[in-house]
């Protein structure tokens, strides 16, 4: 073997060394690996949405929801391709830099979407405890709403973890500005408000095997139910830089006039006051026919005071253009003498 022959050999066996480094190299720098996008691919997959409903803003939520899987599903499929021919795609949607991962709010994150995962088994039990009627819808109208939260949630982990931006982008805690932290404070402070409430009417509905009263307190509950799921996606949205609802500003954007909730304030104070003056008046027996009537006619005013207190929240916080409950006034209107299916109606 002559000496360029040698020479040759040896120039081609540091070439394959020098390129099976670079790649090994590159496939280094290309955090994650695919076997974990194949892991998060598979838990996308297996991620069921709840229940079809007919009713429109159910169906619109619905139809959010899996826009937004569908998207994440799309981006970490992208990032698998770029991953397997060692292209580092870190993509933006503003053109902004992709994130680096932090621990601190992959794990807040994390427990957020456990808990919201909790949530959703929690209001998913109660949906299946209705069959059909209005109760039925409003419950799944709160589940929906936890649904889209939990998404987003997914959306924003998925995306931070692989190094992919989204529209807006996490901060750290000590970061947020301080008119998010004031809407966060105000946010944790009207769900403390409603969570006691809702504990509440639960407690006031077991005391009643049936009748129009458990009825009553039973609608009112599911009202507050989804108000609680609006103000809770509202929250986590502001804590983890998800972006708002379509058509909706941000949280912390939104300035509202004190005239403008002046008048739903005024109502709730009536209505309040009507509630107490009711109270007062069925502690004066303690049963009979004037007893009942009295206690329904609380339980629908409190139903009342529910529905206003959702849409004096909605406005506050730019939670909802229109909460379900609101939408169709709570009660579908039809015409005197028409069969309707609320098996529970008294």
């Amino acid at each position: 073997m002559t000496v360029t022959t040698k020479a040759l050999n040896i120039l081609l066996a540091c070439s394959v060394a020098a390129s099976a480094y670079l790649a090994w190299e590159l496939h280094n720098r290309l955090p994650p690996s695919t076997s974990e996008l194949d892991r998060d691919l598979a838990a996308l997959a297996e991620t069921a949405p709840v229940e079809n409903s007919e009713d429109p803003q159910i169906k619109a939520e619905q139809g959010l929801s899996t826009a937004i899987r569908a998207q994440t599903r799309d981006m970490l499929e992208q990032r698998r391709a770029a991953a397997l021919r060692f292209i580092d795609v870190r993509y933006t949607v503003t053109g902004a830099a992709a994130p680096s991962a932090n621990a601190d709010q992959l794990a807040s994150l994390e427990a957020d979407i456990t808990k919201q995962r909790a949530t959703m088994a929690e209001r998913k039990a109660a949906v299946d405890e209705m069959r059909d009627g209005t109760i039925r819808t409003e419950r799944l109208a709160a589940l929906r709403l936890a649904e889209t939260t939990l998404a987003l949630l997914e959306r924003r982990h998925l995306a931070f973890k692989h190094g992919i931006t989204l529209p807006t982008v996490p901060t750290a805690a000590t970061a947020i500005p301080a008119a998010d932290k004031d809407a966060i404070a105000a946010l944790e402070a009207d769900i403390a408000e409603r969570r006691r409430v809702i504990a509440d009417t639960r407690k006031d509905a077991d005391q009643y095997s049936g009748g129009l009263i458990k009825v009553t307190l039973l609608q009112r509950l599911a009202t507050e139910q989804t108000t609680l799921a609006a103000l809770e996606q509202g929250l986590l949205s502001l804590k983890h830089g998800l972006p708002p609802a379509p058509g909706l500003t941000r949280v912390a954007s939104i300035a509202v006039a004190p005239e403008v909730l002046a008048p739903l304030d005024a109502d709730i104070a009536a209505t309040r006051a009507s509630i107490a003056a009711g109270e007062l008046e069925a502690s004066r027996y303690t049963g009979g026919l004037i007893y009942v009537t009295i206690l329904s006619r609380v339980a629908t005013e409190r139903m009342t005071l529910s529905m206003l207190e959702q849409r004096r929240l909605s406005i506050k916080h730019g939670l909802m253009a229109a909460p379900p409950s609101l939408a169709s006034n709570a009660t579908p209107k039809v015409p005197p003498g028409t069969v309707v299916n609320d098996k529970e109606a008294l």
